[in-house]
This record gives C-alpha cells, sequence and structure tokens, in this order.
C-alpha cells in the first residue's frame, strides 16, 4: 500500500536505534480500529453522564411533586394540618 492509496491513514511509527549503529528498526502500525474505539468509549461516557443527570433531574421532580400532591391533598380533604409534608430530598 503506497502513500497515495491512502493519504490520510493514522500510524503510529516507533524508531529504535540500536547501539551506535547506523541502522534503525521501525515499525508503522494502522491505529484506526484504536481511534475508533477510543471515539466510542468516549461517546459511551458522555451517554453514561447524560444518564446520571437527568436520573437526578427526575429524582428532584419526584420529590417536589411528592409534596404538591401531598399538601394539595391536605387541602382537598379540608384538614388543617399542623405542618405541611414536606419531601426529603
Amino acid at each position: 500500500m503506497d502513500r497515495r492509496s491512502c493519504p490520510n491513514l493514522p500510524v503510529c511509527l516507533v524508531v529504535t536505534a540500536r547501539n551506535d549503529e547506523t541502522f534503525t528498526d521501525s515499525l508503522i502500525s494502522d491505529i484506526t480500529q484504536r481511534r475508533k474505539l477510543e471515539e466510542s468509549l468516549r461517546h459511551a461516557q458522555k451517554m453514561e453522564a447524560v444518564g446520571q443527570l437527568t436520573g437526578g433531574v427526575a429524582r428532584d421532580f419526584d420529590n417536589i411533586l411528592g409534596t404538591i400532591l401531598a399538601n394539595s391533598e391536605f387541602l382537598i380533604d379540608d384538614r388543617a394540618p399542623s405542618c405541611f409534608v414536606m419531601a426529603a430530598s
């Protein structure tokens, strides 16, 4: 495969010199799959963070709604409680 067939191929180049000799060993490896996996991991982490955030918002909304419903029931029943029920956070 030459440069013209894959002009944007991501590679990792490792060059090692041995002793003080005039040659080097080199290894070029395609890291396309690794980059795709890294991007997939970043996406999964973002989705997890969004899920945790929406779960927290839903829990807070449920707490507020529970308080409203409990206090509404007191008002509908014409009871006069000594204090309104507050939802635990």
